[in-house]
Order: C-alpha cells, then structure tokens, then sequence
C-alpha cells in the first residue's frame, strides 16, 4: 500500500506572458479564427519532452500536450495571502443598499460556495501534476496512478456539494455518477508501464478538446441555456477538466440562478436600462457599480458580488457579454480579469481587445490584469471597446 502524496506542479512562467492560467498563461493573439489557442508550460525539474498524442487511433482535435490545457473558468494559482473582506460604510454611497451578512440568500451563498469549489478543484488539478521522478519506475508509477486515483474519487464529493447546493436534482446527479464511475474503470485497467501517468493525468483530469469547448459554448451562452442541458454535457465530458468547464458554463450562463441573487443597488443609465449589484457590498463591485457612466451604451447589466469574487453580464455588447473579475493571488495589487463575447459583431475590434485568447465563430474570450486602484475605470472602459450590432460592418451604412 502506497501512501498518497499531494504532487506540487513547480511551474516556470515567462515574463511577457499575458494571459493567466495554472499550466499556461500565454494565448496567442495571432491564431488563425478557425484554430483553438494554446499556451506553452514548463517545469523547473528538468527538460520534459512535449507529450505526444497518447492514443493515436482518435480522429478528435484535442490538447494533447500538458502545455495546451486551457483551464475551465476563472485562473488559479497558489495563494501566497490572505485576502481580507471588508464592507463599504454606508455613507460611501448614495444608492447602496444596507445588508445583513447573515442573511446571505441560498442563491448567493450557492454562488460563494460554487466559487471555493471551484478554486480548489483547481488547486489540485495542479497539485496532481506528475513529475519527472514519478515516471522512474513501476513502483513510482503505481504510486503515482493510486494517489491520483484517490484524487480523482474526491473530486466527486465536489461536484455532489455544487448540485445539492444548486438543487440540480437526480438527472444531472446521475449522470455525474456515471461520469466519475467511467474514470475509475479507466484506472482500474491501467497498466505501470512508462508513460502511464502523463496518458492518467491528461485523459482523466486536464485534457479539454476544442470541440468540447465549441459544444459547451453553443449549449450555455448569453445567460441562456440553449441548445443542450447539464446532464448532456457531463455525459460528454471525458476528464475532470471538461466536467468542470460545463458546470462552470451552465452556472454562469443561467439567468435563473443569477437574477434570484437580491439586489443591494440599483441605477439607471441614459438609454434607461437598469444596472443592477446583487449579493455582497464589497470595495470591488462597489468600485465597478459607481464607475459604469449612465452615458455608457449597454443593456441590462447585472453585477454579482459573492466574496472578493465579481461577476458580470452586460447585454447588447457582444449579445451577451459575461466578466468575471477575481484578486490576482501573485500580485496582491491586481485583479485578473475574464471575458467571454458570444457574438463577434466586428473582428477588428475584437482582436484589438486586452489578453485576447483567441475567436471562432461560437465567440471570443481573453483575461488581463487590472491595478486595483483602477478596477472600474478600466472595466468600463473594456465595456465600451467590446462591439455591438450597430458595430457590425455591413450595418454601418445603416446607422
């Protein structure tokens, strides 16, 4: 019996690289639209050879190099401080409304958990990453292959606790179940030979396929749940990453969950449509409430506070523009910023937005970094670059 060890992924970043993720946190601006963009990571141990694909006898595009994982939702590293909460006053602001902590909605708080879910799910994706010395031998193989099995079986626990917390029901428990019961079986026929943990560790818990992204993003854009459910998704996903980014999707794209969040402040901009905080007052969504000009020509505009986590969907730029907005934990004087564009309207203006990732035609999406003390400036100021209809070329002439 091996004892299972917690393996920390030590991971080499090069200074120019702009777009964060926990593998790789370069996306190249210069993709072709068709292709899906990837990122290049390194590990400090020694010089790994890049993976090769593992299973020749698939006819699917997916990330077949540990460099190339694009992880599901909102970035993650290992947090090196403790953020501290803290509330505005309530003379900070005219239009704030007074909240009780404690009366914390189950929306809200399933919002809160979801997010810490989320974040460490993350953790130890990275924690699992396999190391040089593990691929030794067979008894380092066999021990590597049960410590990450046992990982595996936690993360269903996880996944349970966001459905209960969201009252998905049965249909989409099931279908979970079923997914982590196919990973187990593909544990239990692995063999130790060379090669078996970086085939483990990519097929069962990093690997996403573009066109797994390409599906979930049809299925769950626009804060609607179109053309597929959670349950459809999860029988599609093949590792844990994938399981994650559909969850992920489907949360953030439901305005059900979103909208049933209380409100705690609410303006009106110029074109008179509503831009409303839901959740928690907290300096973050705070800032970006107040700093959204009621000149600024959006939709309906949502902001969701849970935590230090910010949220957002602003509709009629990009159709449906979704921001998610969280501290940077390596730089403890930023925030790192996340945006997905439904609708590319203008593809000159879309390749001229920060930290691009990459656009097909189901959408865009990018992340930067922001200075805290420049939050809502720089949000509003990425709201207005992100296109709309009118935008789009062959309607110019018409407006």
């Amino acid at each position: 019996m091996w004892l299972p060890a917690i393996r920390r992924a030590t991971l080499c970043y090069t200074k120019t690289m702009s777009f964060k993720n926990p593998f790789n946190r370069f996306f190249s601006k210069n993709r072709s639209v068709a292709e899906a963009s990837t990122e290049r990571m390194e590990t400090s141990a020694t010089e790994w050879d890049e993976v090769a694909a593992l299973n020749p006898n698939s006819s699917e595009t997916s990330f077949d190099d540990l460099s190339e994982v694009p992880f599901a939702g909102a970035s993650v590293t290992e947090s090196s401080v403790t953020l501290r909460k803290s509330l505005l006053a309530a003379d900070e602001s005219a239009t704030t409304i007074e909240q009780n902590e404690t009366d914390t909605s189950p929306e809200l708080q399933a919002i809160k958990n979801f997010f810490k879910t989320d974040l460490r799910i993350k953790r130890e994706l990275m924690r699992a990453a396999p190391r040089p010395e593990d691929d030794y031998d067979e008894t380092s193989r066999m021990d590597y292959v049960e410590s990450t099995y046992r990982t595996f079986k936690d993360f269903r626990f996880d996944f349970d606790r966001i459905n209960h917390d969201f009252g998905f029901g049965d249909w989409v428990s099931q279908h979970t179940d079923a997914f982590f019961r196919r990973g187990e079986e593909h544990f239990a026929l692995s063999n130790y030979g060379p090669g078996i943990i970086k085939k483990l560790y990519r097929d069962e818990l990093t690997n996403i396929r573009p066109d797994f992204v390409e599906e979930v993003k049809d299925a769950c854009v626009g804060y609607k749940l179109l053309r597929g459910n959670l349950g459809q998704l999860t029988d599609h996903s093949q590792s844990v990453n994938e399981l994650l980014h559909a969850y992920h999707s489907y949360i953030m794209n439901n305005e059900g969950i979103l909208q049933a969040v209380p409100p705690i402040a609410e303006k009106e901009n110029a074109y008179g449509y509503p831009i409303v905080m839901r959740g928690e007052v907290s300096p973050f969504s705070q800032d970006i409430f107040d700093s959204i000009p009621d000149s600024l020509d959006v939709g309906y505009t949502d902001i969701i506070a849970a935590d230090n986590n910010v949220m957002m969907m602003v509709r009629d730029r990009g159709h449906a523009l979704t921001i998610s907005v969280e501290p940077d934990y390596e730089h403890d004087d930023q925030m790192w910023v996340e945006y997905n564009i439904p609708k590319i309207c203008n593809r000159e203006m879309i390749e001229a937005l920060p930290g691009l990732s990459g656009y097909t035609n189901n959408g865009a999406s990018g992340g930067f970094l922001i200075p805290k003390n420049e939050l809502g400036s720089s949000i509003a100021d990425f709201i207005s670059r992100v296109p709309m209809d009118k935008d789009i070329p062959d309607l110019r002439q018409f407006t």
